[in-house]
């Protein structure tokens, strides 16, 4: 599995400018052997392992295989939604006493 990011996308435009004008490989800017994660790994797990590498996006990987990807968006769309159930939970347990 390969990965291309527009971080990777926006370094390699950054370092070269002059190769706006051509065509571009993939393979030349693709991030080769990228950290993975398994559809059984913990959220948490995978978050930890983002931040430890800096890095915004984990391919999940099943025998060899792409399933999906998951991404710091992901995490902070989680995020949000969680903590709107948290105040919904809070204002029902005022509103019940």
């Amino acid at each position: 599995v390969g990965l291309v990011t527009s971080r990777v996308l926006l370094e390699f435009y950054s370092a070269y400018p002059d190769a706006l004008d051509r065509t571009l490989p993939i393979k030349k800017v693709m991030i080769k052997n990228p950290h993975t994660v398994t559809p059984e790994m913990l959220s948490i797990d995978a978050l930890l392992l983002m931040r430890k590498h800096k890095i915004g996006c984990l391919p999940v990987v099943n025998d060899g295989k792409l399933l999906g990807v998951i991404t710091e968006l992901n995490f902070m769309n989680f995020s949000e939604e969680t903590i709107q159930a948290l105040i919904r939970d809070s204002e029902q347990v005022r509103g019940g006493k």
